[in-house]
């Protein structure tokens, strides 16, 4: 297969590459410094075991365990409120080289939508803020109004259904081996909660998502929701500045609606 072939030892390196330096692995005693410094024949053999992967649609199920790490958003905050608690996941290393790996290989597949400048190179909030700001400031030299809403999405990432992520996925024209291959990793995923740094809680099953702490899980999220930017766009709902369509900005899960009326605004939301 064409697909698997493009999965070559250089491909695994340069994924290997994008992992940060010092991360443990939450099941093997390694770091990602062993994958990104390891000779070329680990790259040879890793290429093969991932091709194994895509050729089986099957991935070991000891790399689908993740560990969860709760903590405290504020300290003056009841640590007996499970809402004052922010989690940090690890996850494989290996399942993260494949996320890179998707994204080296199919990451035009998963192309976003030129108002979201999340997980985009040379991209930040710098970046999405001056459009906006740009764009208001037209209308107000011009003598219009400018009505606009911010929204941040809760636990947007934690509630993206799987069928309809690998739905837009099989739309968007990336190789169905991969999503094939994605789509019983996220199903068999397991997660485990590390309390006090020596307890662990029993796995549990993870059903919905785009991935606690998986390196595609956010541009997966800005995939699921680029059809929002579309059909806004469809519906000429929002400002437009010189013919071209300035009236939703993303960064993430955060949204920065704007509309030259109220009414507009309204039908936007």
């Amino acid at each position: 297969l064409e697909d698997v072939k493009m999965v070559t030892p250089d491909i695994v390196k340069k994924a290997a590459h994008k992992l940060k330096s010092g991360k443990s692995d939450p099941s093997f005693s390694f770091s990602s410094d062993c994958l990104k410094n390891g000779p070329d024949n680990v790259y040879v053999c890793l290429s093969e075991l991932i091709q194994g992967f895509l050729v089986h649609g099957h991935v070991t199920i000891g790399l689908l365990v993740s560990t969860l790490i709760p903590l405290v958003k504020d300290p003056l905050s009841s640590i007996n409120n499970s809402k004052n608690y922010r989690s940090v996941c690890l996850s494989s290393l290996l399942i993260k080289m494949l996320d890179w790996i998707v994204i080296i290989l199919g990451g035009k597949a998963l192309g976003l939508s030129e108002q979201q400048f999340a997980y985009q190179a040379n991209c930040s909030t710098t970046q999405c803020t001056w459009p906006a700001l740009e764009t208001i400031d037209y209308f107000l030299k011009r003598g219009s109004e400018v009505f606009t809403i911010a929204t941040d999405m809760s636990k947007a990432f934690d509630l993206a259904l799987h069928s309809k992520m690998f739905l837009k996925m099989f739309q968007a024209k990336l190789a169905a081996i991969f999503v094939r291959l994605l789509i019983f990793i996220y199903r068999k995923q397991e997660a485990n909660v590390l309390w006090n740094s020596t307890e662990k809680s029993s796995n549990f099953t993870i059903r919905n998502g785009t991935g606690q702490g998986r390196v595609l899980a956010a541009i997966a999220y800005c995939m699921y929701v680029a059809g929002l930017f579309t059909l806004l766009e469809q519906r000429r709902a929002g400002c437009w500045v010189e013919g071209e369509y300035r009236g939703i900005w993303g960064y993430s899960d955060n949204n920065w609606t704007m509309a030259p009326s109220l009414s507009s605004l309204q039908d936007m939301i």
